[in-house]
């Protein structure tokens, strides 16, 4: 899902996407001599050839074509209703634009069999619009929105892209709008589609045009054109109506060696950001059990957990080795504490 796996990016043969497509059986046996060009988990290479054993997968673990689940279990609940494998009418012509002579010739719309999962999709923008909502909270009976947030962790990347864009599981990463963008871009012969999410503005946009040259990464630009023009507002502050008492403790400042933190309650989460700079360093969510768990930061997943003393009061924080007192050096805490 990452295109880590080191397979080829295309089948062998024609090219498919302007080819009468084969059943998987004729796919799968024209690859036996098929070497693949790079080792799996090495680096990011882009394969059609992967999404296409990924559509066999899906249908030889749920049973029935791959298209059928996408229907069922995608299309369906989130209402995409002109969203479908063949064209519907009515539906654009799609063409090729000549590169030197700008005359149009019609593009053949093919069935690619075994190939399609790799990108056979007809849709509509506002099917498209349907799926940017989605992309951006999730949806009940769908996918949750914390597993999209998982999909949208980079899994893989190149040198060449270094830190401008990388790969999550099935969503391509980009650079741009606030921080990350998330989405895809696609092509089929005489169309071009493109479709980004800013998750952290809960902005999307996306883009349709039935020629093969030009537009694809259109939605990057314009979620840029509006970061840069439309800055988000910051949400409305609400008062917090309770603050749980193991988070009331843990409040104000504390120290790491000489290092001055603010821990402070903002969100339902305990914020903390450096004393000096002001920069945010982690996060953390109140347990059950009265410790913390990081959301954020160097500390993501570790727990900090609350030490006290024998009355009761908090003498020190710990989180992995990493120990905060109130005050530097406390010398009635262990290491980091006075020598």
């Amino acid at each position: 899902m990452s295109h880590a796996g080191g397979l080829p990016s295309e089948p062998p043969g024609t090219w498919w996407e302007r080819s009468p497509g084969v059943a998987f059986a004729e796919l799968a046996a024209a690859l036996e001599d098929t070497k693949a060009p790079l080792p799996p988990d090495q680096q990011f290479h882009y394969s059609n050839l992967a999404w296409a054993l990924l559509g066999e997968v899906v249908a030889r673990h749920r049973g029935g074509a791959w298209w059928e689940q996408v229907e069922a279990r995608i299309l369906g609940p989130l209402g995409m209703r002109r969203t479908s494998y063949l064209r519907q009418e009515p539906a654009a012509t799609g063409y090729s634009v000549h590169p030197f002579a700008d005359t149009l010739a019609e593009e053949p719309a093919m069935d690619t069999g075994a190939m399609a999962p790799a990108g056979q999709v007809w849709s509509t923008l506002e099917d498209l619009a349907t799926y940017v909502e989605f992309l951006l909270h999730g949806r009940d009976g769908v996918l949750s929105g914390s597993t999209l947030a998982e999909m949208a962790i980079p899994q893989s990347g190149s040198e060449a892209t270094g830190l401008a864009g990388g790969y999550g599981l099935g969503l391509q990463l980009v650079a741009g709008g606030s921080g990350t963008l998330v989405g895809h871009g696609g092509s089929m012969p005489g169309f071009l589609a493109g479709l980004y999410v800013d998750r952290r503005r809960e902005t999307g946009a996306a883009v349709l045009a039935n020629g093969t040259s030009g537009m694809r990464m259109l939605p990057v630009a314009l979620l840029d054109i509006l970061e840069e023009h439309e800055p988000a507002f910051p949400r409305r502050w609400r008062p917090a109506a309770t603050v749980p008492e193991p988070v009331t403790e843990v409040l104000g400042v504390w120290h790491w060696g000489n290092t001055g933190f603010t821990f402070s309650y903002t969100g339902g989460e305990v914020v903390v950001t450096g004393l000096r700079n002001g920069v945010l360093a982690y996060k953390f969510r109140l347990r059950e059990d009265g410790d913390f768990v990081g959301t954020e930061g160097y500390h993501l997943g570790e727990t900090l957990h609350v030490v006290r003393n024998r009355d009761g009061s908090v003498n020190h924080l710990e989180c992995a080795t990493f120990i905060y007192t109130r005050v530097p050096y406390d010398p009635r805490s262990p290491i980091p504490g006075a020598v």
